[in-house]
């Protein structure tokens, strides 16, 4: 999975994720993570995509470098989303 994290325009963290790996371009099939709630370092994320939509709960590293949290579906939780920063 390759999650990506931008800031919008209005300086908003958001994100987009899609199965694969760093080579490939995000396209129109990746999901979208909208921010929902942040207490940095701890975020809330909408997740949806075209089999659905839940919440993704992560909590950054200090330095922004790695994330460890879970996602929900139909309000279960159903499994870990974890990630390390790829500059490229």
């Amino acid at each position: 999975m390759v999650t990506r994290f931008e800031r919008d325009a209005a300086g908003a963290l958001v994100g987009r994720y899609l199965a694969g790996n760093e080579d490939i371009v995000l396209g129109d099939d990746a999901g979208t993570l909208e921010l929902r709630r942040a207490n940095d370092p701890d975020y809330e994320f909408e997740w949806k995509d075209r089999w659905g939509t839940g919440l993704l709960y992560i909590r950054f590293a200090l330095d922004y470098s790695r994330f460890d949290g879970s996602w929900t579906f139909k309000g279960r939780r159903e499994g870990d989303w974890n990630g390390v920063r790829v500059v490229p």
